[in-house]
């Protein structure tokens, strides 16, 4: 896994172009990158919610506890956590939305396998003896984002043997909510599922060549890119 971040200016050299070059770099030696992080306009990678950590150890973006991150070991081992990646694994990048951790979902509030326990927390952290119970637990980045559904979505989970799925829904076709986008990771066996920035900020470069573009001024403004190899 390779995070991908803008440098320099924007125009004219949209993020795109920031992709490709790096494409052709061997930046990390990625086959395929999606958009990463969400981020403030105009403002450069310090913007970034969440942290990417570089293999050169190089910091970019702001910290960002309530959401998700995932590290990469450099035998290539997954590291999930809550809160920001550090530098103690090759590569990481945080600020995602979780839709599976650990082979549970995740949804817009806390769902039980049991209706009668007593004082049920619907809303963030559950009572510790309830967690055995949990059938869905709760986010709210879920619960904004499927407010948003029936636009633009992307993400990627983590199978048990450690391949990645990559799923994307252009934004002009969207008509899916994120909890059938998350069925998706669940139905091909993923074990860690995340979404990262949606709308019309979702693109898809695959093989040195565009899949699926960014709208105009997001290409000009976003800066954060996760790449990934594909190994046969």
């Amino acid at each position: 896994m390779t995070p991908i971040l803008q440098y320099g200016i924007y125009l004219p050299d949209p993020f795109s172009s920031t992709v490709h070059r790096a494409s052709l770099e061997k930046m990390g030696d990625f086959d395929v990158c999606i958009n990463g992080q969400w981020y403030g306009y105009n403002i450069g990678t310090n913007a970034n919610q969440g942290l990417s950590i570089l293999a050169n150890d190089e910091i970019y973006g702001m910290p960002s506890p309530g959401l998700w991150s995932i590290s990469q070991t450099l035998d290539y081992q997954w590291i999930v956590k809550e809160g920001d990646p550090t530098t103690q694994h090759h590569t990481g990048i945080g600020g995602l939305c979780p839709l599976i951790i650990n082979s549970l979902l995740y949804g817009e509030k806390n769902v039980y396998t049991k209706s009668d326990l007593k004082d049920i927390i619907l809303y963030g952290e559950p009572k510790p003896e309830h967690k055995k119970y949990l059938l869905q637990r709760s986010s709210k980045k879920f619960h904004d984002l499927n407010l948003a559904s029936r636009s633009g979505q992307v993400g990627f989970g983590i199978k048990s043997n450690g391949n990645v799925v990559i799923f994307l829904e252009e934004d002009k076709t969207a008509k899916m909510s994120y909890y059938a986008f998350r069925d998706l990771f669940e139905g091909e066996g993923c074990i860690h599922a995340f979404a990262c920035d949606g709308s019309d900020s979702v693109f898809l470069y695959l093989n040195k060549k565009w899949k699926v573009r960014a709208a105009l001024h997001k290409d000009n403004t976003q800066t954060s890119g996760i790449g990934f190899r594909i190994d046969d």
